[in-house]
């Protein structure tokens, strides 16, 4: 898989004082989104270890992101019904 880890307007959009959290959690659906795209799927422990962050932070964004934007990510637990994304939710 080919995966942005970085683009060149996130720079700018930081340097414009946009919150370096906001940058982080639109990072973390790309990923999931471009793995997805080319037949792949990310976990989010995965996606920590290319972010440099931490899993519990990639669970909070994918959170927030899927309840503002009331839409699932698309990322191995919840492609495979696997870990607690779908089946063990409350």
């Amino acid at each position: 898989m080919v995966l942005d880890i970085i683009r060149e307007n996130e720079i700018k959009e930081r340097a414009d004082g946009k919150k370096l959290r906001d940058i982080k959690k639109e990072a973390v659906i790309r990923l999931h989104n471009q793995a997805y795209e080319q037949d792949g799927c990310l976990t989010t422990v995965e996606s920590a270890i290319i972010l440099k962050m931490s899993p519990e932070s990639v669970g909070k964004y994918i959170k927030e992101w899927e309840i503002g934007n009331k839409t699932v990510d698309p990322r191995k637990g919840s492609i495979h019904d696997i870990e607690p994304t779908l089946t063990h939710k409350k």
